[in-house]
């Protein structure tokens, strides 16, 4: 049946979904962005921001907030450093940026988030786990084939990304003519106030649900937010 999908294009490729915390980004952030009025290309705008490193995703909203940017960052600093360019960069464009460190991470990739310290890997672990994230369609044999690594050395490592969770899952990506057929089509965001005490209990009961791709914790007003997919 996969292949008969692959065939047929519906599914159009995979990809490795990585835990960044485990990868060394250990801090992270929103960018709440408030377009100018009358602004005319959305899309060059969307794509300027995309051009920056640490852009981990991006969503276009209605409301108060036109984009809402996360990014994944290995210093604190550097969230000044992404504001700052966008006053360099999109000056004309941009009215407002407001940002919200994220305090906790729940759920991302509709994977629960267990938090532990940055794995350590060896210079053939991160060329192996480069070489598949970019090429996942690749065997692992042909990986370490590529890479001069003893295929059962290459399991091991592969192994290793797994069980401590370096990698969280692999998603095949679904051709987006199909994806209102699978009722994939929609998203939505929620940006959650939590009366003081009560936000715990509110993730205990809802970050099990499927619905839920993503679920963080930030340090603003709007306390928690919710990506529902």
């Amino acid at each position: 049946k996969i292949k008969k999908l692959e065939d047929e294009r519906v599914i159009v490729d995979y990809v490795y979904r990585i835990n960044p915390y485990k990868v060394g980004y250990s801090f992270s952030a929103f960018c709440f962005i408030e377009l100018s009025s009358g602004v005319p290309n959305m899309r060059g705008i969307v794509d300027k921001l995309l051009s920056y490193p640490s852009v981990f995703s991006l969503y276009v909203l209605g409301g108060n907030t036109d984009i809402l940017v996360k990014l994944y960052l290995t210093e604190k600093d550097y969230l000044g450093s992404f504001i700052s360019w966008i006053g360099g960069n999109l000056q004309k464009e941009v009215k407002r940026v407001s940002s919200g460190v994220i305090t906790r991470e729940f759920k991302v990739y509709n994977h629960l988030l267990n938090y532990s310290e940055k794995s350590k890997l060896n210079k053939k672990e991160k060329e192996l786990l480069v070489y598949k994230v970019n090429h996942p369609g690749k065997k692992l044999s042909e990986a370490a084939k590529k890479l001069g690594i003893h295929r059962n050395t290459a399991s091991s490592y592969w192994r290793r990304f797994w069980r401590e969770e370096i990698l969280l899952k692999k998603e095949v990506i679904i051709s987006r003519g199909y994806l209102k057929d699978l009722n994939l089509d929609f998203e939505t965001v929620i940006f959650t106030e939590c009366n003081t005490g009560e936000t715990k209990k509110l993730v205990d009961k809802i970050k099990s649900f499927n619905e839920i791709n993503e679920l963080c914790l930030i340090s603003s007003k709007t306390n928690l937010i919710t990506f529902l997919k």
